[in-house]
């Protein structure tokens, strides 16, 4: 006969286990089917990657922050990320593919090593509770499923989170460990390493209340090694980023009196990054309890954190408040658009401190409904969501988005061409042609030994890919390109691509 307890402490460990097979699956989706995103960011990174491996043309800085969009003209995120692609270039001998099952791997990687971190800081029940919210976090899983910057950073913040709790002991190694790898951070989104240096300066003096000049040179050294290529290449070049941020600053004090409440939009308005990324990471579908989630997740953990009794757990539960609140400081007085990702640091502490909230709530009794409450409504969002998108997204061609359906354009030019030479003028919404000119660089060339020329002579093919919100925007492009000649033959393909 089973008793009560083990009745529902084995529900409880068959729900949990669901939700991670889950979480894990949606994360191999794209390792499987080998199809996924390959578009502007993608191409152009690895077109840089290629540039390091290929030519070994080595560089200090990676791509413009915002590709140029982001208010901040001259200033470049770091170049690591260009480097671990040109090294996963040199693995799978081009193949984007690599990429993916890095990403894929590193996923599975994180979870293992986050389950040890908290099992050490927070305890067993916290370590279970963190890797459950962490293994169906939507931007977490999304991390494992598509090439870009910010989701290679979990290479630096879970190290980053262990010298952050090693910092309790207040050894000057930890310090400059910790510092070192918040300015690092730099080299996958610039926008994360600010708010985290910020918050560690905030986390020292008034947490640590570090006094020892010999523990803020070490912090010094962190950032200035941290920021190194950075120094280097802004000492070649005319200091172009303090330029830009300069620049910046003086647009902020024109405008302040026409909006001087813009930023308020960002975080309360429609904007809303903060809680945006908080109700991101949840899969709470139930509208008013969604929009009560950023509030309660804080509430709560502010409320248990001043409670707590032991100070190594009181102090790691505080630094990780402060880093977010260093985006609230950091990104508040920024007139520019506040976009989701520079938070991406953040999406790996919500579930840490969702953990520490629910194992403080489970020791009273009318919390601990609350807590196996949400907990229900979480598994029966990742049931009714993961399935469904597990399923969709691996039958998915992805149209025009998606590495099969640029392959398969490309197939179709040189299957028509007959291995007889020709042009090639490509139309993408974005202007910039950098998938398909690095398609033709690692795949065409492979494949069919050559690269067809951009000239407007003999032969020219016209690869069309058709804005989907400005489905006629093409038309003027033709009017521009065809004046001489005549059509000889046209078609579409299933993707969507015009030829």
């Amino acid at each position: 006969m089973i008793r009560k307890s083990d009745a529902v402490r084995y529900a409880l460990f068959v729900v949990c286990g669901v939700a991670v097979l889950l979480g894990c699956i949606i994360r191999l989706t794209e390792t499987i089917n080998g199809n996924y995103v390959f578009g502007f960011d993608h191409g152009r990174d690895f077109l840089a990657a290629r540039t390091i491996a290929v030519d070994h043309k080595l560089t200090l800085i990676g791509s413009e922050a915002g590709a140029g969009f982001a208010g901040l003209p001259g200033v470049f995120h770091g170049p690591g990320y260009h480097y671990i692609l040109a090294l996963l270039y040199v693995i799978a001998s081009g193949n984007p593919y690599g990429a993916i099952v890095f990403l894929c791997v590193l996923s599975f990687m994180i979870l293992i090593f986050l389950y040890r971190l908290i099992r050490e800081s927070l305890g067993p029940k916290g370590a279970i509770v963190v890797v459950l919210l962490a293994s169906i976090s939507p931007p977490l899983t999304a991390q494992a499923r598509m090439i870009w910057a910010p989701n290679f950073s979990g290479l630096l913040v879970i190290p980053f989170l262990y010298c952050l709790w090693w910092t309790r002991k207040k050894s000057i190694l930890s310090v400059f460990a910790t510092t070192l790898l918040a300015a690092s951070l730099y080299h996958f989104e610039l926008p994360m390493a600010i708010p985290a240096l910020v918050a560690l300066i905030l986390y020292y003096a008034l947490v640590l209340r570090l006094r020892d000049i010999r523990f803020w040179i070490a912090v010094a050294g962190g950032i200035i090694i941290g920021f190194l290529p950075m120094i280097m290449f802004e000492s070649r070049h005319g200091w172009g980023v303090v330029k830009g941020l300069v620049s910046y600053g003086a647009r902020v004090s024109d405008n302040s009196s026409k909006a001087p409440f813009y930023p308020v939009k960002e975080f309360v308005g429609d904007g809303n990054a903060l809680f945006t990324t908080i109700q991101e990471s949840f899969l709470l579908y139930v509208s008013w309890i969604r929009a009560y989630v950023p509030w309660l997740l804080l509430g709560s953990s502010l409320f248990y954190v001043v409670r707590e009794k032991k100070k190594e757990v009181r102090v790691f539960i505080t630094a990780l408040l402060l880093l977010i609140a260093a985006h609230l400081l950091v990104f508040y007085p920024y007139r520019g658009p506040v976009y989701v990702h520079y938070f991406t640091l953040l999406y790996f502490v919500y579930p840490i401190l969702g953990g520490y909230v629910a194992v403080q709530a489970m020791q009273n009794k009318c919390a601990k409904w609350v807590v196996y409450g949400l907990g229900l409504l979480l598994f029966l969002g990742a049931i009714s969501l993961y399935p469904q998108m597990i399923m969709k997204d691996y039958k998915d061609y992805g149209g025009t988005a998606k590495i099969r359906g640029k392959i398969d354009a490309i197939n179709s030019i040189y299957e028509h061409a007959a291995g007889a030479g020709f042009n090639l003028l490509i139309f993408s919404p974005p202007v910039y042609t950098y998938p398909y000119d690095y398609i033709l660089k690692w795949y065409a060339l492979k494949r069919y030994g050559y690269v067809p020329g951009s000239i407007k002579t003999g032969t020219v093919y016209l690869l069309i890919e058709p804005d989907p919100e400005k489905p006629w925007s093409y038309n003027g492009w033709l009017e521009t390109v065809i004046k001489h000649g005549e059509v000889i033959a046209s078609w579409k393909l299933p993707s969507g691509f015009i030829i």
